[in-house]
């Protein structure tokens, strides 16, 4: 087996080569080239076609990457030649030669406040360089933002308020009505969400479906087309996978609350800062669950 690992000067790649053991082990650096590795620009396409062309390995390892915080900070488009550019080159490159590629990244991803962290973990960096993520994958940072608003907005049904019924400065009506028991409130909405989040589970196993944000009475998924069935999971048969999310008016159904595009669900990110659940804004059919 033939390896080729960039950024093998460094502490992770030093690492990395020992534990490739007898296996043939091309290693690179840049400016430090001690030990028997090839000087490579990891920045430089041709630097890295020619290397992988010559030795045509069948496994690339990528630890090339600036890990200091003040650098980032200091040199946010150094920070990118490393972090982002050359990621992405030596992927291109590992491609055309057909050889599988590993990618180590580093926990600065992250801000520290919650350690320790898991591949799973959503990404909160501190630096420049590291949040360009949000412009290289706008699908995922939009899917991050949700599931963030969603989070945040989850528990605010458990206490009604007005929607604009009444000036700000006027005390709700719902609040003092004798019937208002926020406690009978709170043990509907838990029962009615966990048979929401069973369907939920229930989608992700037959489908490998999850949504982009979940709301007391509105899920909102990811779909090709702006029809609820284009959406929901079947079975061979055609039928409704067992479960799942149904169609319908009897009770333990759903109803198709609206569609939008993904645009219009980034111009309302932009527009509101993130801090809300879209799950409460998609409605188009405007007869659809009026007053919830």
């Amino acid at each position: 087996m033939q390896a080729v690992i960039f950024g093998a000067s460094g502490l992770l790649g030093r690492s990395v080569v020992r534990a490739f053991g007898d296996m043939t082990v091309t290693g690179t650096g840049f400016s430090r080239t001690a030990g028997g590795l090839v000087r490579v620009d990891a920045t430089s396409a041709d630097d890295i076609e020619d290397l992988l062309g010559r030795v045509r390995p069948d496994a690339v390892v990528n630890c090339v990457g600036e890990r200091r915080p003040e650098v980032w900070a200091g040199a946010p488009a150094q920070a990118r030649d490393r972090n982002v550019d050359a990621a992405r080159l030596i992927a291109e490159g590992a491609s055309r030669c057909g050889a599988r590629l590993l990618h180590i990244s580093s926990d600065y991803v992250f801000d520290g406040k919650a350690a320790p962290y898991r591949p799973d973990s959503l990404p909160n960096p501190l630096n420049a360089a590291m949040a360009r993520r949000k412009q290289l994958d706008p699908t995922m940072a939009l899917l991050e933002t949700a599931i963030k608003a969603t989070a945040k907005g989850g528990i605010g049904k458990l206490r009604q308020r007005s929607r604009g019924q009444v000036p700000y400065y006027e005390e709700y009506p719902a609040l003092s009505r004798e019937t208002w028991r926020p406690d009978i409130r709170a043990a509907v909405l838990a029962n009615q969400r966990v048979g929401l989040h069973r369907k939920l589970m229930k989608t992700a196993a037959a489908a490998d479906l999850y949504p982009t944000s979940i709301g007391t009475d509105a899920i909102v998924y990811p779909s090709p087309g702006p029809s609820p069935l284009d959406v929901l999971p079947h079975t061979p048969e055609g039928k409704p996978a067992p479960g799942t999310f149904r169609l319908g008016v009897s009770p333990g159904m759903v109803k198709h609350q609206g569609t939008q595009t993904v645009l219009w669900a980034e111009q309302q990110f932009e527009e509101r800062g993130g801090v809300f659940n879209i799950s409460n804004l998609i409605k188009t059919d405007q007869s659809a669950g009026e007053g919830e």
